[in-house]
């Protein structure tokens, strides 16, 4: 049978020769077409997941700059608050150092005076930015840096402030505690024995707790209330003025 007899058993138009052997051409164009076609779809299948990909990335890139966006406002903000709670503090600090200059250098001066004789009778405690600038003053009035006292005087003069500053603390109706760990240490005999002085006259308005190895200091506190501690150490006692 020809291809013309062959067609013409199909519905439809039928189709020449020729025409069969054009659409057969095509047909076999369009296979051996397919595979390439085929990989290009699988490349372009990959693209598109490379691009999904990316904008999942793109979208988590976006929410992190979100997020760090609102902890550098977060910061920013902790920052504000830091610098004005300094602010207050700072502002607070000169009230109360104000508050407490005046009542500090009172209280020093008969202190500081009587632990070195009346050699220092004076004080001047001034404001120093967040501290206390405190220069004794010698009998003709002059001042005399802390540098330029000898070794034992420095020591009067510490254990003067610290007193006098927990006595400024405390104010006119506070009751005072003072624990001091071998106060006299290095004084020599002299300003031991001025020094305990003072320390006995001020048990009579504070609680005065001395921790020493010195048992020849109980001698010089006779009211004292003595506690001995147990230890490697026997000789140290507590001594509660």
């Amino acid at each position: 049978a020809t291809v013309e007899e062959k067609l013409a058993q199909f519905p439809g138009t039928p189709l020449t020769a020729e025409e069969a052997q054009r659409l057969l051409r095509e047909q076999q164009q369009t296979q051996s077409a397919l595979p390439g076609l085929q990989a290009q779809e699988r490349d372009l299948m990959r693209e598109i997941a490379i691009l999904e990909e990316s904008e999942r990335d793109l979208i988590d890139l976006e929410d992190g700059v979100a997020y760090w966006r609102q902890e550098e406002y977060r910061a920013q903000e902790e920052e504000q608050t830091l610098l004005l709670a300094r602010t207050l503090l700072v502002e607070a600090g000169e009230q109360a150092q104000g508050a407490l200059a005046d009542p500090l250098a009172a209280r020093i001066a008969p202190l500081f005076a009587a632990m070195t004789g009346g050699r220092y009778p004076q004080v001047r405690v001034e404001g120093e930015g967040n501290s206390f600038g405190m220069t004794p003053l010698d009998d003709g009035d002059d001042p005399v840096p802390f540098d330029g006292l000898s070794r034992g005087t420095r020591d009067q003069f510490v254990l003067a402030v610290r007193l006098a500053l927990g006595q400024a603390i405390a104010g006119e109706a506070g009751t005072p505690l003072f624990l001091l760990d071998d106060p006299l240490l290095h004084f020599d005999a002299d300003r031991r024995r001025e020094a305990l002085a003072v320390l006995a006259a001020l048990g009579d308005e504070a609680q005065i707790i001395i921790a020493t190895h010195d048992a020849a200091i109980l001698a010089e506190l006779p009211g004292a209330q003595v506690t001995l501690l147990p230890g490697p150490d026997p000789d140290r006692v507590f001594t509660s003025a």
